[in-house]
């Protein structure tokens, strides 16, 4: 992961998976004491997004799925770019919104969130698109995809600390 990257990135032991109010999170080691930083990236081992550093202490680290209800993501529609926002609706389910409704889209495309590093704007693989509904009259289609990343399997993850 560190060479396709080429970003500052850190592996961490997962704690623990756990479920708080409805939304998951994983406690990682590291924290503070690692660099940890609220906002990271936090990957698999594929390189998928899992969440968002959310809370940092000394020696851990709180992570929020992505997938949490109430998130919402820049995000771009591969192949062909299409940028849209990625509305978190829990259950790791994503809706897409202000996906137009000429956009070249299908079944199995992948759905990337946008981080802007040192001015390049990055593009990590987050979920993958399950539904597509064209709404005749309208200029926006809906859709819907899933987060790839399984979180609570994962013993490892990867943090991209990004410049801030």
């Amino acid at each position: 992961l560190r060479t396709t990257f080429e970003l500052p990135l850190r592996g961490a032991d997962v704690i623990s998976y756990f479920q708080e109010f409805g939304k998951e999170f994983l406690l990682i080691g590291g924290g503070n004491e690692a660099g940890l930083r609220e906002g990271d990236v936090v990957l698999d081992q594929h390189g998928f997004v899992v969440g968002f550093v959310h809370e940092v202490r000394d020696a851990f680290a709180k992570v929020s799925i992505a997938s949490n209800a109430g998130m919402t993501h820049e995000a771009e529609i591969i192949p062909g770019s299409t940028r849209v926002l990625a509305k978190s609706i829990g259950a790791r389910t994503f809706l897409l919104e202000l996906l137009p409704a000429d956009a070249a889209v299908r079944t199995g495309d992948f759905v990337g969130v946008a981080q802007s590093v040192a001015g390049v704007r990055r593009i990590f693989l987050l979920a993958e698109l399950r539904k597509s509904t064209e709404r005749p009259g309208n200029i926006f289609r809906e859709a819907h995809a899933v987060l790839v990343a399984r979180p609570e399997t994962l013993a490892t993850v990867f943090v991209i600390s990004l410049p801030r």
